[in-house]
């Protein structure tokens, strides 16, 4: 990834399909590439970045939360230390807060 930032590459670009929309930061927390993730981050990453519908990197690590326990746990920890916003909305009013309490109960300890 180095070689494309080198050359300009906009690390907050998001995926140019009507679709999805999602960001670099949003794929390496879907494909669980944990490598990719804290790369994303140490270069700045935006962790508030919505995808097409307005779900946020800490929505999409919860709703996730229940695949990888031990992964979502430590990507959440990380997106709200560096400051990650848990009451953004998506485009139907739902929050990475809101989903903790409907979804995955255990991770609104992340939340306190």
């Amino acid at each position: 990834m180095d070689i494309f930032l080198k050359y300009g590459a906009n690390i907050n670009q998001k995926q140019e399909d009507k679709q999805f929309g999602y960001s670099l930061l949003h794929l390496a927390v879907i494909t669980k590439n944990l490598e990719a993730f804290n790369y994303l981050i140490e270069k700045g990453a935006d962790v508030n970045a919505q995808d097409i519908n307005g779900n946020s990197i800490l929505s999409s690590a919860v709703f996730n939360y229940n695949r990888d326990t031990d992964f979502y746990t430590e990507i959440i920890n990380k997106l709200i230390e560096k400051g990650a916003n848990i009451y953004l909305e998506n485009n139907y009013g739902v929050s990475a807060y809101s989903l903790a309490n409907n979804i995955a109960s255990d991770v609104k300890k992340f939340f306190q």
